[in-house]
């Protein structure tokens, strides 16, 4: 079957050996100034939008709205609307039904 390994297989042997290789990663601190830097950028960042928000509140100006005035008009004084020409119905329905001509 092919599921079935053979723990003792003739012709799989290891034949490479493992060679020692250079270490190229080695072992760099540079956590110390790595912290600092991020801590200082972090606060110069920081005072900079806080800064520019108070600086932007004081140049701002604050913006009233115009007070608004309305005139009233009595009713009486309203000039009277002359009927119409036509009658009007409610509605789409009302008007074809009423407005029927073949």
């Amino acid at each position: 079957m092919i599921f079935s390994f053979r723990k003792n297989c003739l012709h799989c042997k290891l034949l490479s050996k493992p060679i020692p290789v250079r270490d190229i990663w080695g072992f760099y601190n540079y956590k110390k100034n790595g912290a600092l830097g991020s801590t200082i950028l972090h606060v110069v960042i920081l005072a900079a939008i806080i800064g520019g928000t108070i600086l932007a509140k004081s140049l701002v100006k604050t913006i009233t709205a115009p007070k608004q005035t309305m005139t009233l008009i009595a009713p009486d004084e309203l000039p009277a609307l002359a009927p119409s020409k036509t009658a009007v119905g409610g509605g789409a329905a009302a008007a074809t039904a009423t407005n029927y001509r073949p």
